[in-house]
C-alpha cells in the first residue's frame, strides 16, 4: 500500500488507512539514514534557490518574491497583492473546472510501514471537470485553525477526457507527463524522479491532443531548510521516540513565507494495538511556527499518554487560472514537506 501524505483524491487519507497493512515496531530497524543530516526535504541541496540576481528569491528579476514580475507577492500578476492563492486572501470569483495536484514528500522512515515505501515521492495528478461551484480545498479548516478528523471529499468524482497525455512543463528541461486513467478520466503520474520538481517555480500545463497550453498553470512553494522538533525526522531505529506534547505541541519552519499555507497533520495510532485513532489536521499561516491548541487532543475522544504518531507538515502554493476548455477556475496545489514520526506526551 502506498503511504501517500496529502492526496486530494481520496476521500480518506492513505495513511490512515495504513493500520490494514500494519505498523512495525520501530526497535526492530537499525542503521542511521544518510538524508537526515543533509536531506531532501532541506533546500540546501540540489534543489537551492540559486538566480542570477542578488535577491534572496528563485526568479530573476529584483524583487524579493518568488514570480517574474517586478512587484513583492508571490503570485504571476503584476500587482502587489495575493488575489488567487490561498494565503486568506480571496480566490477569483469563478466556478471550479479542473484541479492540479503536485505532492513532493519526504519519508523520514520509510519502513515504518509494510510495505515499506519510497524515501522520497513524487507525483502530479491533473481532472477536467464539469464547473463546480467551490474549491478541492473545502475540506481545510479556516486559516489558523484545527480540527479533527476532517473529511475528505472530492468536488467532482470523474473527469472529461482531453486526450491520453497531459504534461507538466517547467523551462526546457523538465517535463513530467501524466497518463490518462479511463476510470476517472484523470491525468496520473507518480514514482517520479525528484529533479522534476523545481522550488518556486511555474510550470505549463499542455494537453497536445486537444491543442491546450496553460502557462502558469501551477506555481511551487519553496521547501525548508530547517523542521522542528528535528527528532520528527528519526530514521527507523529511533522512530516513534520524538516527544510531541499535547499541552504545547508547536511545530517550526524555516524559511517562512513561501507558499500560501502549511497543513500540519497528525495521524494517532495505539501504542500498543497499533489501531487507528484518528487524525489532528491544522492548516496554518506560513510565519515559521505554529501550536496545536491543547483541545484537539482531548475532544471529542481523549488520545493517550504514549500513542504512535505520524507528522505530516506540508507547504502548499494554490494557483489560479483560466480553463480554456469552458472559461472556469483552474484550481492548481502543489505541496512540499516531510512525513515523520512522533509520541504523545502529557
Amino acid at each position: 500500500m502506498k503511504f501517500k501524505g496529502n492526496n486530494l483524491w481520496a476521500v480518506i487519507p492513505a495513511m490512515v488507512g495504513c493500520v490494514g497493512v500494519g505498523l512495525k515496531d520501530p526497535v526492530i530497524d537499525t542503521g542511521p539514514e544518510d538524508w537526515q543530516g543533509n536531506g531532501d526535504w532541506r533546500d540546501d541541496d540540489v534543489f537551492d534557490d540559486s538566480d542570477a540576481d542578488t535577491d534572496a528569491d528563485a526568479d530573476a528579476d529584483s524583487d524579493a518574491d518568488t514570480d517574474t514580475d517586478t512587484d513583492a507577492d508571490s503570485d504571476s500578476d503584476s500587482d502587489s497583492d495575493g488575489d488567487g492563492d490561498g494565503d486568506g486572501g480571496p480566490a477569483p470569483e469563478g466556478d471550479v473546472g479542473a484541479l492540479i495536484d503536485v505532492l513532493y514528500n519526504v519519508n523520514a522512515c520509510p519502513e515504518c510501514v509494510e510495505p515499506a515505501v519510497s524515501q522520497v515521492e513524487l507525483s502530479a495528478n491533473a481532472r477536467f471537470h464539469a464547473p463546480v461551484s467551490g474549491s478541492w480545498l473545502d475540506w481545510m479548516p479556516p486559516m489558523g485553525t484545527c480540527g479533527r478528523d476532517p473529511a475528505r471529499s472530492p468536488l467532482a468524482s470523474t473527469g472529461i477526457n482531453l486526450g491520453n497525455w497531459a504534461y507538466l512543463n517547467q523551462g526546457s528541461t523538465v517535463s513530467i507527463g501524466m497518463a490518462l486513467d479511463a476510470s476517472t478520466n484523470t491525468y496520473k503520474a507518480s514514482g517520479l524522479d525528484m529533479s522534476n520538481w523545481v522550488n518556486s517555480a511555474s510550470y505549463t500545463l499542455t494537453i497536445p491532443e486537444s491543442g491546450h497550453d496553460m502557462p502558469g498553470a501551477l506555481m511551487t512553494p519553496g521547501g525548508f531548510d530547517d523542521l522542528q522538533p528535528i527528532a520528527i525526522l528519526n530514521p527507523a531505529a529511533t522512530a516513534f521516540r520524538a516527544p510531541i506534547s499535547a499541552e504545547a505541541a508547536t511545530f517550526t519552519w524555516a524559511p517562512a513565507g513561501t507558499g500560501d499555507g502549511v497543513s500540519i497533520s497528525i495521524l494517532v495510532f495505539d501504542g500498543v494495538s497499533y489501531a487507528s485513532l484518528g487524525e489532528v489536521h491544522c492548516w496554518a499561516a506560513d510565519t515559521g511556527s505554529f501550536t496545536i491548541p491543547p483541545t484537539l487532543f482531548y475532544s471529542p475522544t481523549p488520545f493517550s499518554v504514549d500513542d504512535l504518531l505520524f507528522v505530516l507538515i506540508h507547504r502548499y502554493k494554490v494557483t489560479y487560472t483560466t480553463n480554456p476548455v469552458d472559461g472556469s477556475l483552474i484550481e492548481a496545489v502543489a505541496k512540499k514537506g516531510a512525513t515523520g514520526t512522533g509520541r504523545l506526551f502529557p
